[in-house]
């Protein structure tokens, strides 16, 4: 399919699905959505900086758009950063 993704959760800190992106097949949807499907909303505040510093400084894959989609219950803890 050539598409590439990875899923984050973060609070107070962050953690990530893969150690970087994965190309999308059935195996690394189900490993990623057995993941999802425990995570708990307890990671503290809304602090989106970190884990979007991280996303932005993993490198590029050639020739693949860098799309990132963020899911917030919106209260940013430092918005002014």
């Amino acid at each position: 399919m050539g598409c590439y993704f990875n899923i984050y959760s973060f609070g107070s800190s962050f953690e990530h699905i893969f150690p970087k992106s994965v190309e999308y097949s059935e195996k690394n949807l189900e490993e990623a959505l057995k993941k999802v499907e425990s995570m708990q909303a307890n990671l503290g505040g809304t602090e989106i900086l970190k884990p979007l510093t991280h996303i932005l400084s993993q490198t590029c894959i050639s020739n693949q758009p860098r799309q990132v989609f963020v899911f917030t219950d919106g209260e940013v803890s430092t918005p002014k950063k």
